[in-house]
């Protein structure tokens, strides 16, 4: 690469740019060549020819700084793509849910929240705000469960939907195999929630709700107190030379 390139690298981010300079410049590329599968072939050499640690990060800081080179005027440089690594959502989009399922939440959450005082069914304790935001992460995650396990989301509705022993059994399923019957505080908790929903909101009969209760005491109870690991990093405290030592720490 001549003095254009240096100017493109320069003018975006100085040495940042450099590593891709030095490369098209080993290649015989020249700087209006510099395109997507251009940068590819060199965040791939990268991979397979160098210790860097993090080459995604890589790949995207350099193709920002020389989008940021490309914009000035007089350089005649391409823009690039961005690549984005994030991983692929593991729940399913909330928009791809019918508006009454949707609506059915909202109004859900807004009985919970005690938004209004004076309703002659309000909830006896309003849930605080922390505890609002999970509902509605358990119940997203209830519903991506569903989906997952062959239910259109068009048939999801309401969250009476969820609730049912024959979607509440499918949902925990889901959970369970998902950590391949793991205890695991979160679905334990989603399970607990579903029931409270069906108890508090659907209403389900006595029968149901029994039914769900025999359901939720099937996902493992995860262990209370410290976990193993802790107890043994604490064990070491017994030793009065250890705590001495942590004693006289700066």
């Amino acid at each position: 690469m001549g003095s254009i390139a240096r100017q493109a690298a320069e003018a975006a981010s100085g040495h940042r740019a450099s590593r891709l300079a030095r490369h098209a410049s080993r290649e015989g590329i020249e700087p209006d060549q510099i395109d997507d599968v251009a940068l590819d072939r060199f965040i791939t050499l990268v991979r397979q020819g160098s210790l860097h640690r993090h080459p995604n990060h890589l790949h995207r800081t350099i193709a920002k700084i020389w989008n940021e080179a490309a914009r000035q005027p007089g350089l005649g440089l391409r823009q690039v793509t961005v690549p984005s690594f994030r991983p692929a959502p593991k729940r399913i989009n909330w928009d791809l849910l019918p508006v009454e399922f949707r609506q059915s939440v909202d109004d859900h959450l807004a009985w919970c929240s005690g938004s209004d005082v004076f309703n002659v069914d309000a909830r006896p304790r309003p849930l605080a705000a922390q505890t609002l935001k999970l509902r509605r992460i358990q119940i997203h995650a209830a519903v991506t469960a569903l989906v997952n396990a062959g239910i259109k989301p068009a048939e999801i509705k309401s969250l009476g939907d969820l609730v049912s022993p024959s979607a509440f059994r499918v949902i925990l399923r889901q959970r369970y195999n998902a950590v391949n019957g793991r205890e695991n505080a979160f679905n334990r908790t989603l399970a607990d929630t579903l029931a409270q929903i069906a108890r508090e909101w659907v209403k389900v009969d006595a029968g149901v709700f029994a039914e769900l209760k025999k359901l939720v005491g099937k996902m493992p109870m995860p262990q209370s107190g410290l976990t193993d690991k802790n107890k043994g990093f604490l064990r070491q405290f017994d030793d009065p030379a250890v705590l001495q030592r942590l004693h006289d720490l700066p």
